[in-house]
């Protein structure tokens, strides 16, 4: 976690943030940016779906079950990822954030 960010969750820590609120904010924001990546990657490969069917085997080019649990897979390991830094947020000690420069 950058200097930056860290500076801002000690701030809102000491404003009065709880644990649980500041662990939402961090998990929400990687959540924000997987899906939009997802979206767009989803776009991206249908588009280009035609190109890949020579390396599919035993699927369609647009199955939505693969294109579905890929999604699944991606979005749950960036909240997965998401989380240990959100955690280690939610347990910094405002004073000591505060102070970093």
């Amino acid at each position: 976690m950058s200097k930056q960010r860290t500076r801002d969750l000690g701030t809102r820590m000491a404003l009065g943030a709880k644990g649980k609120q500041i662990e939402w904010s961090v998990v929400k924001d990687v959540l924000v940016l997987s899906l939009t990546a997802s979206v767009l990657g989803t776009a991206g490969l249908a588009a280009l779906s035609g190109y890949l069917c020579s390396s599919l085997f035993g699927v369609t080019s647009t199955d939505p079950v693969v294109f579905s649990a890929a999604l699944l897979l991606l979005i749950g390991v960036a909240t997965a990822a998401g989380y240990v830094p959100a955690r280690q947020a939610s347990r910094i000690n405002p004073m000591t954030a505060l102070r970093l420069e």
